[in-house]
């Protein structure tokens, strides 16, 4: 037994499906020139990653033609990520502000953009903490290893994703404990 849907849910649904659409072409629309530039400074930062192994004295390889370019690109888009999620999380923070009242969207649109920039921060703190190191944890004591740059990215990206989205959740829950926090001082002195 199929029951029929009322035409007007059907047609609710769809307006929020392209209106989602919408905010999230606008939210990453951004990437693409933030990626080109990434490319641009991704060599720096495959220096800073990988320089370590020099002072090991591994060799580094490359198994593909395309490995290069491939982790150029991979780079780019880890850099246009992180400049991106502030105006991504704001995008998302448009598309819920018709079902929040005033008061919480305010307080819900700087949650957002706390979480995109702690985000962005993640990938920073992981990039200048964690990138000098990262291969020496791995590769200390092994003088025979064969060090595959694409999967040796490939777990530092892993890593750099996971720290922004730590950073990004600690970030907003503390945000909004905060704001909790002067919500309910406010509503002792009123």
């Amino acid at each position: 037994m199929s029951r029929k849907q009322p035409k007007g849910v059907a047609t609710l649904l769809t307006a929020h499906l392209l209106e989602l659409r919408k905010r999230l072409l606008i939210g990453l629309l951004p990437i693409i020139p933030l990626m080109v530039l990434g490319v641009w400074f991704s060599l720096p930062v495959l220096e800073r990653i990988f320089g370590s192994v020099r002072l090991l004295g591994l060799p580094l390889h490359l198994y593909s033609l395309t490995d290069g370019l491939t982790l150029r690109l991979r780079v780019g888009f880890l850099i246009g990520l992180g400049l991106d999620a502030p105006w991504l999380a704001v995008q998302l923070m448009m598309f819920a502000q018709p079902g929040l009242k005033k008061s919480e969207f305010r307080y819900s649109a700087a949650a957002a953009i706390v979480a995109g920039l702690a985000f962005a921060g993640g990938l920073a703190f992981c990039y200048f903490t964690v990138a000098p190191s990262f291969v020496l944890v791995f590769a200390a004591g092994k003088e025979n290893l064969l060090l595959n740059v694409e999967k040796t990215f490939s777990a530092f990206e892993t890593a750099s994703i996971f720290l922004g989205a730590v950073f990004a959740l600690i970030a907003m829950l503390l945000y909004l404990l905060y704001c909790r926090r002067l919500l309910k001082i406010s509503t002792r002195k009123g």
